[in-house]
């Protein structure tokens, strides 16, 4: 039988929409990632749960615009600390899942995505026995975004 999460960190979990339905309580907070395009392929327990959670629209594949950099940061900001537990999920917890939870990573250590990419497909990939498809477009866009950060020096 197939996982609905895996976790990555102490503090960060990637999962599909079932984990979030069933186990919405054991997370401090959550980002929901859905499809505007395609509802169905949404978690509809979202609107409903209030708290600490973000809501990200954003299609497989596709360049990850500069606002959701923007929000992820903030989100990050406003929920990390000891103890406290992030899940991250879209409908199956394939792509839009793990890209976003990658970006995260990226934020929360401001090094490149480069750097976790192996360590989120790995854990996906043994844990719940599916291939991660974190597409080379947002991958990309992630690489471009954090070094237009600044975050480590020329040399």
């Amino acid at each position: 039988m197939e996982k609905d999460v895996v976790q990555i960190r102490d503090w960060l979990y990637v999962g599909n929409c079932d984990e979030c339905i069933n186990n919405y309580s054991n997370y401090d907070a959550i980002i929901h990632i859905k499809r505007s395009d395609m509802e169905h392929y949404s978690c509809q327990f979202n609107s409903s749960r209030g708290g600490n959670d973000l809501t990200l629209d954003y299609k497989d594949g596709d360049k990850i615009p500069q606002e959701v950099f923007e929000k992820l940061e903030k989100f990050y900001e406003e929920n990390k600390g000891p103890y406290k537990k992030i899940f991250v999920h879209c409908y199956v917890g394939q792509t839009r899942g793990p890209t976003i939870a990658l970006a995260l990573l990226s934020i929360a250590f401001k090094n490149s995505p480069l750097c976790f990419l192996g360590e989120v497909i790995g854990k996906i990939r043994n844990e719940r026995k599916i291939v991660p498809n974190i597409c080379l477009s947002p991958l990309t866009n992630m690489l471009d975004w954090i070094d237009g950060k600044n975050y480590f020096p020329r040399v």
